[in-house]
């Protein structure tokens, strides 16, 4: 490839070489070079499509762990974080509302709805938790050396 790219004028430039990058993707994609799987995250079955036909054959699998939401919830840790987020976030989405809405007509004169106070309350909460997070004060260990 090093004298495709160097002898562009006399072999034919990137164009040639984009096709050909392209050829070998989609020959990749028709004779086995990618592995197409199914995965069902109700029954958490995986079906590889391609059945391996040699018994020596090894398959890496690349996979995220995240934990469901019932385990979150019931965990004693992680339960009062999340709580405490959710009361935020609706803080601010109501501080949102009042906002629009600033001044309520009424028969004594109106009332003034205090969306901005809600808003800046609740920015400090989350702020707050993040922080808190940060500084594992749920419980949790912190990472340890990682290299790469």
């Amino acid at each position: 490839m090093n004298m495709y790219m160097l002898q562009n004028t006399r072999v034919g430039g990137l164009a040639n070489y984009e096709f050909y990058a392209q050829y070998q993707e989609q020959s990749s994609k028709m004779f086995g070079g990618y592995i197409n799987f199914n995965f069902n995250p109700s029954t958490k079955r995986l079906t590889i499509i391609r059945r391996p036909r040699n018994s020596g054959e090894e398959v890496l699998l690349w996979a995220h762990n995240h934990k469901p939401d019932i385990t979150l919830l019931q965990d004693v840790y992680a339960y009062p974080w999340l709580k405490g987020y959710t009361q935020a976030l609706v803080k601010r989405s109501l501080g949102e509302a009042r906002e629009k809405f600033a001044t309520i007509a009424g028969p004594a004169g109106g009332t003034v709805l205090n969306g901005a106070a809600l808003k800046a309350e609740a920015a400090d909460e989350m702020a707050g938790l993040m922080l808190d997070l940060s500084n594992y004060v749920d419980g949790g260990s912190a990472l340890s050396f990682v290299i790469g």
